[in-house]
């Protein structure tokens, strides 16, 4: 935490008068409705913690922000080609550096990764490994698996379907279509409460290491501006 504050304190105090001209006045983003992160409330306006977070930035600095949600594959492709300044949220990945630029700083940390399971099929297990075998699993075409399962995919040993979103995820797997629902905690509780399910699955816990999720940058929008000092901006007006 102290080290965070310090690289905030740092990336601001050295912004300068050259890098305030390299603040944009408008940045548009580009994102997937993953709630409890981003989505549309009962009224139909757009909330989340995410959002929330873009919000204050852009009430503290004068920065107009859109966000304008659509699928995970329609928004990496709108800022790859330039068409969106910004995706979010996605976490690092070889795949993604390629064509986005990410920040030092992340816009949130979130929970360590989980399965869900419909609780009749519960059974008892030496490894995550040995569970998944032969089995199917749905997740949201932003969800990074990790080598563990990435190495059972590769081997032909599990059987995986990208879908727009874990809602859709986890309605194949109420439907028994697939085993498991790969996703993060508190983005699964969030959808089970919506759709009335919490009470039908359980949580095997995949890993207990954080997953930090950023806002990325297209490498236009990145070559003409400063993302450090923006996303020191974004932090320091959440923190304040």
């Amino acid at each position: 935490m102290m080290l965070k504050c310090f690289i905030i304190f740092f990336i601001i105090v050295s912004m300068g008068v050259e890098s305030a001209e390299r603040l944009p006045t408008h940045i548009s983003v580009a994102a997937p409705e993953i709630p409890p992160l981003i989505f549309y409330d009962t009224n139909k306006e757009l909330t989340g913690t995410l959002v929330e977070q873009l919000n204050q930035f852009a009430d503290k600095t004068g920065i107009n922000v859109s966000i304008d949600v659509m699928t995970w594959a329609r928004a990496m492709v709108q800022v790859k080609n330039n068409q969106h300044n910004a995706l979010m949220p996605t976490i690092k990945n070889i795949d993604r550096a390629q064509f986005l630029v990410f920040p030092q700083l992340p816009l949130i940390n979130l929970e360590s990764s989980v399965l869900i399971q419909h609780k009749s099929k519960q059974s008892n297990y030496t490894s995550i490994t040995s569970l998944l075998k032969g089995k199917a699993i749905a997740k949201a075409r932003s969800m990074v698996m990790g080598n563990e399962i990435d190495n059972l995919i590769a081997n032909g040993e599990l059987t995986v379907f990208e879908v727009n979103s874990v809602e859709s995820a986890i309605q194949m797997l109420a439907a028994g279509r697939v085993d498991f629902v790969a996703t993060k905690r508190s983005i699964a509780s969030s959808v089970m409460e919506k759709l009335q399910m919490k009470n039908d699955f359980i949580y095997i816990s995949v890993d207990n290491k954080p997953s930090y999720t950023y806002l990325a940058f297209s490498q236009k929008f990145a070559a003409k501006y400063d993302i450090e000092a923006i996303m020191a901006l974004i932090t320091s007006s959440n923190n304040n």
